[in-house]
């Protein structure tokens, strides 16, 4: 007599011997009309199982029938023997009766007790980790608006496709540079001893181990006028503040390097125009001292962000800090800076009821400047002019660091105006950079100009237009970080055959693979057989090497496993959690991978 559970078994026998031939179910979850039973199935009923070299399918089959319960396979990787097992677990109520079936433990148990398979585990339900754990977070609307969570799934900054460490320079007042939230992303200049007097690295500054402090000329980055409304702290917590870290904020760039330029002075005979001055000079002379070295002093500064200016000022007065824009172009540097506060149009002498403004009436391509916005996209107090302010940003209410050595204790703190809006843009650059690919980041060398062409359109035509600000900004509207990232994406696409948004360190061609990745510490690299000379070495986020191995070494080989035609070198890596860079070397090619310590 067929009985319900013989039809069901039999149905399920020839869908799945079909399946083990093909190697692939896709169309779950399958409904068997006949007995009223539908398996519909989730991450509780799921389990992935590796099955010993020695199993066949027919054994296979054989003890997914012996579990008694409704199962649809996937196969996941042939060569490592993966597979997923979908179950229906409940009671059910079908046309022939009630059936109970065995729970998700019974299942389980029996799997393991079966002899087959060298891992059994459940299929667990897994979190999307870039939207940041800061406790903050909710206080702070302008990642939502900005879309920044979407591209965040790609970069959080850090470096670039090459490797390089991504540096954004913000002159300021300085900031607290050991506020918890902040100490992470603090720019190191490595060839610099910090305080020993001596200029180590040779660019002409004594112990600038951190930055520089144009209006005084030492390396104090974080001075008593820091304190005295924690502007530059507020500043570079809107633009790096530490991501996903379990503290406080997110900024626009979780791991990219603030370099700390000081312009205000601590004293009233400190000048503030000559600190802003010098402080563009040093960040000209590192990235300039950059590429010089092939990239081994100096800085790679990508922008600069100056949220300051000079009301009813024209260029005309001020020719030396106009020129400078130029010639941090000329290096391949992005200057962004803030419009007035004051809700006046901004235009040159002779407009009609127009204000003067500095930097934003400079006149420079390089030059940014940025008026501000609300949570409603509505506009804030600030300078406009469809000719000389380029674009808006969400500068009202922003919630972010604050100096910690202020009494009361007060780390974080509320502030509006147009000195948040811009270190938004120069965080939007920089995550451009981080992301784009070598065809681009070749022509940010080669060809200044076009590269910041491309920025300047992706920026410009990616924002959020609106009749709000149809004249109020030479776009029309608001940032919007994704539209951006999403123009660069669509141009690597077409111009760079190896570009690939999924893996940013190397693509689809990498030389190794690494897993598993997030790991506890020990990991297996993964080459293919020709690619396993060179060498590897891991650094950290300050770009120290903490771990190095030479495959060109005699006896090398040794510690490398074959299977099939690759091979696997284990690692045991006891360093503490963080984020870390793997760098496969060989011939000159470099691929980067990133690996996360938990």
């Amino acid at each position: 007599m067929l009985t319900l559970r013989n039809l069901v078994l039999c149905v399920l026998f020839l869908g799945t011997k079909c399946l083990l031939q093909a190697q692939t179910w896709n169309n779950f979850p399958q409904k068997h009309k006949k007995d009223g039973i539908s398996v519909s199935l989730n991450h509780d009923n799921t389990f992935i199982l590796q099955y010993n070299a020695a199993t066949s399918k027919s054994q296979l089959l054989r003890t997914f029938q012996d579990l008694n319960v409704p199962f649809e396979i996937e196969l996941i990787d042939s060569s490592w023997r993966i597979l997923s097992l979908h179950t229906q677990n409940d009671t059910h109520y079908g046309t022939f009766g009630t059936i109970v079936l065995p729970n998700k433990n019974t299942v389980f148990d029996q799997l393991n007790a079966s002899g087959l398979f060298n891992h059994v585990q459940y299929s667990h339900p897994i979190q999307k980790r870039k939207v940041p754990n800061d406790p903050n977070l909710f206080k702070q609307y302008q990642p939502d608006l900005l879309k920044l969570y979407n591209v965040w799934e790609n970069t959080v900054g850090g470096t670039n496709r090459y490797g390089d460490t991504i540096v954004v320079a913000i002159i300021d007042d300085g900031f607290d540079t050991a506020h918890v939230d902040l100490k992470d992303n603090l720019f190191h200049n490595w060839n610099e001893i910090p305080y020993n007097g001596i200029d180590d690295d040779k660019n002409g500054y004594v112990d600038d181990a951190h930055g520089w402090n144009g209006v005084e000329n030492n390396p104090y980055v974080f001075t008593s006028a820091s304190l005295v409304d924690g502007h530059g702290t507020m500043v570079a917590g809107v633009f790096g503040a530490k991501g996903n870290n379990g503290i406080g904020v997110a900024g626009v760039n979780w791991t990219t390097k603030i370099m700390p330029l000081v312009y205000y002075p601590s004293t009233a005979q400190g000048d503030a125009e000559q600190g802003i001055i010098q402080s563009m000079i040093y960040a000209y002379k590192m990235k300039k001292l950059y590429r010089s070295s092939n990239k081994t002093k100096g800085a790679n500064i990508v922008a600069v962000n100056m949220s300051l200016g000079s009301d009813n000022a024209f260029p005309e007065d001020y020719p030396i800090w106009c020129s400078l824009y130029d010639s941090l172009g000329s290096v391949g540097i992005i200057s962004i800076s803030s419009a007035t506060n004051r809700n006046v149009k901004v235009g040159m002498k002779g407009d009609t009821m127009a204000f003067g403004d500095i930097p934003t009436l400079c006149g420079s391509k390089y030059l940014f400047s940025v008026n501000s916005s609300d949570n409603l996209d509505q506009h804030t107090s600030s300078g406009y002019s469809n000719k000389y302010v380029d674009l808006a940003a969400p500068g009202d209410n922003a919630f972010s660091t604050y100096p910690t050595s202020k009494l009361p204790a007060n780390p974080y703190k509320l502030e509006s105006g147009t000195s948040f809006a811009s270190p938004l843009v120069a965080g939007a650059i920089s995550l451009i950079n981080a992301s784009a690919c070598k065809v681009f980041l070749d022509l940010t060398e080669s060809n200044f100009d076009s590269a910041f062409g491309l920025y300047q359109s992706w920026l410009i035509n990616g924002v959020d237009k609106s009749d709000e600000f149809k004249n109020l900004n030479v776009a029309g509207g608001r940032l919007n970080v994704l539209t951006m990232w999403q123009q660069m994406d669509s141009w690597c696409w077409y111009h760079d055959k190896n570009y690939t948004k999924v893996n940013k360190f190397g693509g689809n061609n990498a030389s190794f693979a690494i897993f598993p990745n997030p790991t506890d510490g020990n990991f297996n690299i993964l080459f293919s057989e020709n690619e396993s000379k060179g060498q590897i070495s891991i650094v950290n986020t300050l770009g120290e090497i903490v771990f190095f191995k030479d495959f060109e070494g005699q006896g090398s080989f040794c510690s490398l496993v074959k299977v099939g035609n690759s091979l696997i070198y284990p690692v045991l890596f006891n360093h503490s959690s963080g984020t870390y860079f793997v760098k496969h070397e060989k011939n000159g090619v470099v691929n980067v991978k990133k690996l996360i310590i938990q």
